[in-house]
């Protein structure tokens, strides 16, 4: 069992870490959907538990993130936000190199 444990990987924050890099090697179409991932895990942290529930980061296209949201509502009272949103995204997860965030209603 012990010959298996790589000491390198010490909580898996590191592991994703690990991950993340090689995958940045490889297919960036790859890198950035587990980056996304990412994103989606912290959304809580940057938009809050009440707009985590109500809103989706989708995907992301020419460093442009496209938000879903679930109410037409949010998507006017997000846009007054964008900025800040934005910068949590840009402090959170730089390598992302966001500029621009796109919301829209969920498909049904």
């Amino acid at each position: 069992m012990e010959k298996y444990f790589n000491k390198n990987f010490y909580n898996i924050s590191s592991v994703k870490d690990e991950i993340s890099k090689l995958l940045s090697k490889t297919n960036s179409s790859v890198y950035y959907m587990f980056k996304l991932e990412n994103l989606r895990g912290i959304w809580i942290d940057i938009v809050g538990e009440k707009l985590c529930n109500l809103t989706y980061p989708e995907y992301i296209y020419k460093n442009t993130l496209c938000v879903y949201c679930k109410h037409s509502g949010l998507i006017q009272s997000l846009n007054f936000y964008k900025n800040e949103i934005l910068k949590k995204i840009q402090n959170k997860m730089p390598e992302l190199k966001i500029t621009d965030i796109y919301f829209s209603m969920k498909k049904k």
